[in-house]
């Protein structure tokens, strides 16, 4: 089996261990500019590497991850996607289809494609001010949760599946429509439901957001099961996302019961967490290359206080907008200097 990715973000570099076990791990080249490493490049490079490598192995069984990062602020799209859409997040979201449609081509003209188990997944969404958040990071908001969850490949019929999914289910799921045990692993194998026509397992749905942390504030956990989904937070909240998919109305006050059953459970997923503390064994170099593209972890100097005393992120997020403001615009200025 040959095995390589091929990633868009100095948030996936090498060294911070996710390259473990592939054959080749590319995360471009070093930049042209001096003073400017990369923090990011576009689709386009990497499906050019990633094809690239497809063309000269891919006469044997191969497992290819492709990264991409274009749907993050600050924008860098092609001139033709800059002027194609008055909303740059959804030319943003335009370029990235049009580019795995150039992988899809690939296998197809190859004759590969009735024989490739394809899955595109997002690990997040953008808020665009949903609740008051520009980007994203804080919140546990549907709109940050829910991400595309797509399958193709032999024995996959063409539909939509209602059943809630979630990212840890990706693996068992691939490995079970590969004949692979998925015994003693997280999540559960999706195949069932989504392909066989098996009964929804009505999942549980856990979130965490660790990163207020990082700033001194409350970190956020979230729960959904059925119809119900709570956040755990200085002032936790309930939703019913069946009447109300938008979040706009904590309906805990109304359901007391329900909010303190899902609280408890929320709680035994939080189980033996440790602490998230800084990073200490990845290079300064690194860490700035991460914060410039609107991770700041290494921008919060603010210890974080007893639980009781931590403030909800809910009354801090125009300050978080502000800083990833401010590391937007330094991006820009940078990018601009390096034309």
């Amino acid at each position: 089996l040959r095995t390589a990715a091929f990633v868009a973000s100095a948030v996936l570099a090498p060294r911070r261990g996710l390259e473990q076990g592939f054959e080749q791990y590319s995360a471009g080249e070093p930049a042209r500019c001096s003073g400017a490493p990369p923090t990011r490049r576009r689709a386009g490079a990497v499906v050019d590497e990633a094809v690239a490598w497809l063309g000269r192995h891919d006469a044997e069984p191969f497992f290819v991850w492709i990264h991409l990062f274009d749907t993050h602020r600050p924008y860098d799209l092609p001139d033709e996607y800059k002027d194609r859409h008055f909303d740059p997040y959804l030319a943003a979201v335009a370029y990235e289809d049009s580019q795995i449609a150039r992988v899809i081509s690939h296998l197809e003209t190859r004759g590969l494609l009735n024989g490739t188990l394809v899955v595109v997944a997002g690990d997040h969404g953008e808020s665009l001010g949903d609740h008051g958040e520009d980007s994203h990071g804080i919140f546990l908001y549907q709109e940050s949760l829910r991400v595309p969850f797509m399958v193709r490949g032999p024995g996959v019929s063409p539909r939509r599946v209602p059943a809630v999914a979630r990212l840890v289910d990706v693996m068992p799921t691939v490995l079970d429509l590969f004949g692979v045990s998925t015994s003693g692993i997280d999540g559960v194998s999706l195949a069932q439901v989504g392909i066989r026509g098996g009964r929804d397992p009505r999942l549980e749905v856990y979130s965490e957001s660790m990163y207020p942390r990082r700033f001194g504030w409350a970190p956020l956990g979230s729960l959904r099961a059925d119809r119900y989904k709570v956040i755990k937070a200085p002032r936790p909240e309930l939703y019913d996302l069946v009447n109300d998919p938008g979040e706009e109305r904590n309906v805990l006050a109304e359901h007391p019961t329900v909010a303190a059953a899902m609280l408890r459970r929320l709680r035994s997923f939080e189980s033996g967490q440790e602490p998230v503390t800084p990073a200490t064994d990845v290079d300064d170099a690194l860490l700035s290359r991460i914060a410039s593209l609107g991770y700041v972890g290494t921008m919060a100097s603010q210890a974080p206080g007893p639980p009781g005393e931590q403030a909800d992120p809910k009354d801090r997020i125009a300050m978080f907008n502000k800083i990833t403001s401010l590391q937007w615009e330094n991006t820009e200025r940078r990018r601009s200097l390096c034309r």
